[in-house]
């Protein structure tokens, strides 16, 4: 039935009774008005006190005479209650909870109020109800039991409430009665979460207010608020929070009751039941023979029988069997005197399971004094029943917690002597607890000393906390905590202490993992700053070359046989410090995961023959005519891998091999074996020792005994990474003195020589051409790399025009199409970058041939790009006689 039908009922109720006597209505409300076991009284829009009821006379200490007329607003000293008025007659509701004391002064109680606001048929509000309740003795009895509470976690997880305890703003307590509310399995998910990530946005401000309030010391009201699920759904609930401390640190334990579909239905009152129906009483009317005509939404809120469902039923519906039939007689012969009954009533919900209501039962008189309904205004009480259960059990609790607390419990005498133990203590000590009883519990303590000290601790300032080394019975010892509290008699004097006792041996094994974590952390860093100190002095070194010996050519007095010994010694500088800086973007590209292979078909016997050419000329470079450099392979053979990768891993083993090689001979070379070919390179150099051998392949490691060599230490740790992204395995042995071998084992699929494949005749690339007849487009906007390119092709006599930017390239390109054979484009250009600018110029010639100047780094996408938008590309920095065969190529 619809809540308007509700009031249909009411109504039609009221209309009935006016039959019988025209004021009847009013008698009725009336007499609930002034039977109700909660104070309520009516004010006008300026505050001032127009009628209340004997209840809150009592509650307030003042006889209602007195309380008629005040102006509460400036009579009255609670300002938090008269703040309440004053909101209920702006907003419509307001609410108080906390300390009152009474008109006079001498009275002091803990009321729990809702102040609401009346309004007219335009919506105005023109007076205001208070409900108000003396809940002092409830709210000393949930005191005491939150005291008790707070030392047993167990009762606070089983409480019916669903209750959260946070601190510093994150939850760190749950029970199971939010976690049934929230509908969520796993406390983890909340544990931990900002305590305003529950908090809907529309209660943000005031749930900030009450926190901070709360922590202040300021008495805690009882708020309505809106709470967030996980799964994102608002509920409302009443929450009352209070302080305490909680594992030594300030917090707050916050009680709460899902009061949503409360709100719903209390949205829809309309004025003439709002005063009852806005409050946390049920209303049960009847007529004359018991029979149910209305109940209010707690009423089914408490029993789960709807109005349709209760109406035309007897009141029997409620009835229990707990009290006897001498009892029930009792309290209907007391209603047909005329009198009103109050008392505990146990009663019965629609699913047969009891609950307590503390009840009002009036009847309501016509003029005859006839009794024409009997109207029940009650309180559910259960969870008071409860908590006073719960403290007469309080003993029984407190055993239980004891004997199955997690942690191990104990307790001595002021002599130090155990007289109480629970078993998980005694599992911990490896000993029966009638054995551990009357043994001092120094016994159990591995340093004797510690202990003396603690216990004078103890003695002297009532707590202690440690961590000691506990003695077990079977003679083994355990890590634990030891949180010790004293215990005083009477008098304030020590006489004993009990004490709980946590295992904390992995906690302590972790810290030691993590000492060595922050030792390993601190090698690592250790080696990091002398790798940036080795690349400081890596680069530095070819770089002074290279400035100096730049320098030195060109003085005119330097004769040119020098000049060309300066050259060659710049051009092996820069070799160098191209090596280093490769090393680093390819480290670097390993780390972070991003380096790329990519595989194609060539010769082995070539990169070996080039290999064996450039480290000739290293040995000789060196001055190293006591090393033999030696080649070894058979047939030509061909393979798909990385060749740049393959030529990298190789050329850092050759570099090793000669650097730490002062006499003897350095081979290399490969055999295929089981479709695997197998490239070895070995030394008669210094040697490694067995233990430098474990972490050889580490990045930043360097085991240069005369701290002589050069290296940036990242060699070897690149040699690994790439065999392995090329599917391969990489093998060491070495003895000191004697030397090194190094073999690199990869995947092999012996392919035939390609028709494709044209051998690189570097003959045939440095004859001299004759392109006179040519032009070509340099499209760069750096200065010296255009001098370096004017000058590379300077020879071959080819016309030369220069493009300063994208833009300037297309205008040059438009004018001279006919007589522009080839562009050099550079990527990166101001206006136009590069592949703007050949987009353009292939629209006006498709089959214009343009190589890009791209750099070493670049990714694979941006390879595809080249791929299919150049004609051909070359590398940064550019080798003069690759230049002339790539254009000879498309010219």
């Amino acid at each position: 039935m619809e809540l308007s039908d509700e009031i249909t009922v009411l109504k039609n109720k009221i209309a009935e009774l006016e039959k019988h006597n025209n004021n009847c209505p009013e008698v009725i409300y009336k007499e609930i008005f002034n039977i109700s076991p909660i104070g309520l009284f009516y004010y006008d829009i300026n505050g001032v006190i127009t009628d209340c009821n004997k209840k809150f006379s009592e509650i307030v200490g003042a006889p209602k005479d007195s309380l008629i007329g005040m102006n509460t607003f400036t009579e009255l000293e609670n300002s938090e209650v008269i703040s309440c008025i004053k909101e209920s007659l702006i907003k419509g509701i307001s609410y108080f909870e906390g300390e009152y004391t009474s008109v006079n002064g001498n009275k002091h109680i803990y009321a729990k109020g809702t102040f609401k606001g009346m309004r007219n048929d335009n919506d105005t509000i023109f007076s205001g109800l208070c409900v108000i309740e003396d809940i002092t003795e409830l709210n000393n009895t949930q005191n005491k039991m939150l005291i008790e509470k707070s030392n047993y976690e167990t009762i606070f997880y089983n409480s019916p409430v669903p209750m959260v305890v946070h601190s510093k703003g994150k939850v760190v307590l749950i029970n199971k009665a939010t976690l049934k509310l929230a509908k969520i399995k796993d406390a983890n998910k909340i544990v931990g979460q900002s305590i305003l990530k529950f908090i809907h946005k529309d209660s943000l401000e005031k749930a900030i207010v009450n926190i901070q309030n709360t922590l202040n010391g300021k008495t805690s009201s009882m708020l309505e608020e809106k709470f967030v699920a996980l799964d994102g759904k608002v509920f409302d609930v009443l929450v009352n929070s209070s302080v305490f401390n909680y594992n030594n640190e300030k917090s707050i334990l916050a009680a709460f009751v899902d009061v949503t579909e409360f709100n719903l239905f209390k949205k829809q009152f309309n004025v003439i039941t709002k005063g009852i129906e806005s409050s946390h009483i049920s209303v049960i009317i009847t007529d004359s023979n018991s029979i149910i005509e209305y109940v209010n939404p707690r009423f089914t809120e408490i029993s789960d029988f709807t109005l349709d469902e209760a109406k035309g039923k007897s009141i029997d519906i409620i009835k229990s069997t707990i009290h006897s039939k001498e009892f029930y007689d009792t309290l209907r012969n007391t209603l047909l005197l005329g009198e009103t009954w109050k008392g505990e009533l146990c009663s019965v919900k629609k699913d047969g399971t009891t609950f307590w209501e503390y009840a009002v039962i009036s009847p309501i008189l016509d003029e005859s004094n006839n009794i024409v309904s009997f109207i029940s205004i009650k309180e559910d009480i259960t969870k008071q029943r409860e908590i006073e259960n719960q403290l007469i059990n309080r003993e029984n609790h407190l055993s239980t917690i004891f004997d199955t607390a997690p942690d191990g419990i104990f307790e001595i005498n002021k002599n130090g002597i155990i007289i109480n133990c629970n078993a998980k203590f005694s599992k911990s000590i490896k000993l029966s607890k009638d054995k551990i009883i009357n043994k001092h519990i120094s016994d159990f303590t591995n340093d004797k000393e510690v202990f003396k000290l603690l216990f004078k601790q103890l003695i002297k300032s009532g707590y202690v906390e440690s961590e000691v080394l506990q003695n077990n019975y079977d003679g083994t010892t355990t890590d634990v905590l030891r949180k010790v509290s004293a215990i005083y008699d009477s008098n304030n004097k020590f006489n004993g202490a009990i004490a709980f006792s946590s295992d904390i041996s992995v906690m302590k094994e972790n810290e030691r993992m993590l000492i060595n974590a922050k030792e390993r952390a601190e090698e690592s860093d250790n080696l990091k700053a002398a790798f940036l100190s080795n690349i400081s002095h890596e680069i530095r070194t070819p770089l002074n070359a290279i400035v100096g010996f730049s320098s030195l050519i060109t003085k005119q007095y330097i004769d040119p046989s020098v000049k060309q010994k300066y050259f060659q010694y710049i051009k092996q500088s820069n070799d160098s410090l191209l090596s280093i800086i490769d090393d680093i973007i390819d480290f670097s590209k390993i780390q972070s995961n991003q380096l790329e292979i990519f595989k194609d078909v060539f010769t082995i016997n070539e990169l070996l023959d080039e290999l064996y050419s450039t480290f000739s000329k290293t040995l000789n470079t060196q001055n190293k005519t006591n090393v033999e450099l030696k080649l070894h392979y058979k047939e030509k053979v061909f393979i798909r891998t990385d060749e740049h990768r393959l030529k990298q891993i190789l050329s850092n083993l050759l570099s090793n091999a000669v650097k730490f090689t002062l006499n003897g001979s350095i081979e290399f070379g490969y055999e295929i074996i089981n479709n695997k070919i197998i490239f070895t390179v070995s030394d008669t150099g210094i040697g490694i020792s067995k233990k430098n051998l474990e972490v050889i392949f580490n990045q930043f490691t360097k085991f240069d005994a005369t701290k002589k060599q050069k290296g940036t230490g990242i060699g070897l740790a690149i040699v690994s990474s790439l065999t392995k992204l090329l599917g391969g395995e990489i093998n060491i042995t070495s003895d000191l003195g004697i030397g090194t071998k190094i073999a690199v084992t990869l995947p092999c699929e012996n392919i035939q020589e390609p028709n494709t494949y044209v051998s690189d005749d570097s003959s045939q690339h440095n004859k001299e051409v004759d392109w006179s007849d040519k032009t070509i487009l340099i499209a760069e906007d750096d200065e010296f790399n255009f001098i370096v390119l004017e000058e590379f092709l300077i020879k071959t006599k080819v016309n030369i025009i220069r493009a300063n930017n994208g833009e300037e390239a297309v205008l040059l390109y438009k004018k001279m199409a006919n007589k522009i054979n080839i562009i050099l484009m550079d990527i990166q250009m101001p206006k136009l970058d590069g592949y703007e600018t050949t987009k353009q110029i292939l629209q006006i010639n498709s089959n214009a041939k343009i190589i890009a100047q791209t750099a070493h780094t670049i990714k694979s996408d941006v390879k595809e790009k080249i791929k299919f938008t150049f004609s051909d590309n070359i590398l940064k920095p550019i080798s003069q006689d690759l230049l002339i065969k790539i254009i000879k190529k498309h010219i």
